[in-house]
Formats: C-alpha cells, sequence, structure tokens
C-alpha cells in the first residue's frame, strides 16, 4: 500500500551542528536533543494533535505549527486532554492534518490500539510523525516496554494503511551511542559525553 518505504541516511555529526547543540545550553538527552533538532526543522500544516505532549512540554514552544491540541496521562503536562494510556481519544474521526508521538510508543504496552487511535483521528492524506529510542536505558513513564527497530516502523505503519514512509535513524555517532548505552557511570559525566562527541566528528 505504500508508494515509498526508506531508511534515511543518517545526517553526520560536525563541529558546527556541536557548537549549536552547545549554544543552546540545554540539560535534555543528547537522544532527545537529536530528536528535537530534527522535529524543529518540521513545518505542520492544519490541526495538530500531540499524542504524549501537553503544553509544558520541552519541545512545545518551538513547535513549528498554528493549531495545537494534546492527548496525555499526566495533568502535569497540561493536555488538552487527560486520557488512560490504553483509553479511547475524545476526538472525532479524521479531525486532525498531523498526529506527533514524541517518545510515547516505547511507553505502550498495546501498541495496535494507539495506531488505531491515532489513526481514526487523523485525516485521510494527513501526516504522521514519530520518535521513539532505541539504543537507551530503560525509563518509566510509567512503564517502558520495548524499543521498535526501523523494519517494525514500516511494517507497523505499513499494517495501518500509511504511505509514504520514511524512517531516519537519529544518532551522533558510534562513540556517544556507547556512551549512552553505558549510561556514563562515575563522574564529570558531560565532559567525557561532549569528549565521545567530540570523536564522533573526528571519525
Amino acid at each position: 500500500m505504500n508508494s515509498a518505504e526508506e531508511i534515511a541516511r543518517t545526517e553526520f555529526p560536525s563541529l558546527s551542528r556541536l557548537v549549536s547543540m552547545l549554544r543552546t545550553g540545554s540539560s535534555i538527552s543528547l537522544v532527545r536533543t537529536l530528536q528535537y533538532e530534527r522535529l524543529f526543522e518540521t513545518k505542520f500544516s492544519g490541526k495538530l494533535l500531540d499524542i504524549g505532549g501537553g503544553e509544558t512540554s520541552h519541545y512545545r514552544k518551538s513547535l513549528n505549527c498554528s493549531s495545537y491540541e494534546s492527548i496525555n496521562i499526566s495533568p502535569s503536562m497540561k493536555p488538552t486532554w487527560i486520557v488512560d494510556v490504553q483509553g479511547a481519544f475524545p476526538v472525532p474521526n479524521g479531525s486532525f492534518d498531523n498526529i506527533l508521538f514524541m517518545n510515547t510508543f516505547e511507553h505502550v504496552f498495546d501498541t495496535d490500539k494507539l495506531f488505531d487511535e491515532g489513526t481514526r483521528v487523523l485525516r485521510s492524506g494527513g501526516v504522521f510523525v514519530a520518535a521513539t529510542p532505541f539504543l537507551f536505558r530503560v525509563h518509566g513513564s510509567p512503564d517502558d516496554y520495548f524499543r521498535p527497530t526501523a523494519s517494525w516502523w514500516i511494517s507497523s505503519l505499513r499494517k495501518n494503511g500509511y504511505k509514504d514512509i520514511t524512517v531516519t535513524p537519529l544518532l551522533w555517532g558510534p562513540f556517544s551511542t556507547g556512551a549512552i548505552c553505558s549510561g556514563l557511570p562515575g563522574g564529570f559525566k558531560g565532559i567525557r559525553l561532549l569528549l565521545a562527541m567530540l570523536f564522533d566528528v573526528l571519525y
């Protein structure tokens, strides 16, 4: 059913990108920094539903959209609607032009239900955007179930009728990936991660 299915080439690390990241002075993880770098380049035309987000999410103010609504299980995120993690969305069929899942799928056991609800509220021809960690520590919110591969994403999106599928691995390089997977036990974590990122630039 898909007219295009591909795994996009990952952008290489560079000194200019690293300097740009350092200028933001952000305390978020490298994984989220890479996700937000791509997210903020995305322009959402029409109505956007952020599933797993809310007004207090780190990325909310930087989203390139004119209409924003959200669903979350946590009141502290200040979503438009508070919904049980496996509950139905209180939204009519086909009412959004875009749906966004930022680090949501890994926290949901029944991903079929999540896909069904997301697809139901998305208009025909709408845009589905999602990001999930892969080589990253277990982090409950309130639970953490799995790490989907690119093959899982392509097969799952195909199964749900999506077209023009592109999966983009977001990583900096092997040294920083190894550092993230280890959890960087011990002191000076920030400096050691920065050194790993510099080695990736040189590599």
